[in-house]
C-alpha cells in the first residue's frame, strides 16, 4: 500500500491521519498514532496467543478429539503436507 493509498483510504490509519491534517485537536499526533497501532497489534497477538495456548491445553486433556482431530487431517490433507487455506474448503 502506498503513500496515497494509505491517505484516502478509509480504514483506521487513513482516518486518524486525516484528523492530524486537521490540525484541530492536538491529540491527534503521530506518536499517538503509532502508539494505538502497537496496542492493536499487541492486543491482537495477546489474543491469539491465549487463544491457542486454552485450544491446546483442551485437546491434551481429550485424547479421543485429538485421535478424531488428526482423522479428519489424515483424510483431509494427508500425512505428506502441511494444510493450507484451500483445505479449508473440503
Amino acid at each position: 500500500m502506498d503513500d496515497e493509498e494509505l491517505r484516502n483510504g478509509d480504514n483506521f490509519t487513513a482516518l486518524f491521519l486525516k484528523e492530524i491534517e486537521k490540525k484541530e485537536s492536538p491529540n491527534f499526533n503521530m506518536d499517538q498514532l503509532t502508539a494505538m497501532i502497537f496496542d492493536l497489534f499487541v492486543a491482537g497477538m495477546e489474543t491469539t496467543s491465549s487463544t491457542l495456548t486454552a485450544g491446546v491445553n483442551l485437546i491434551s486433556k481429550h485424547p479421543e478429539v485429538q485421535r478424531r482431530m488428526q482423522a479428519e487431517l489424515d483424510e483431509v490433507v494427508g500425512r505428506e503436507r502441511f494444510p493450507t487455506c484451500t483445505d479449508m474448503e473440503r
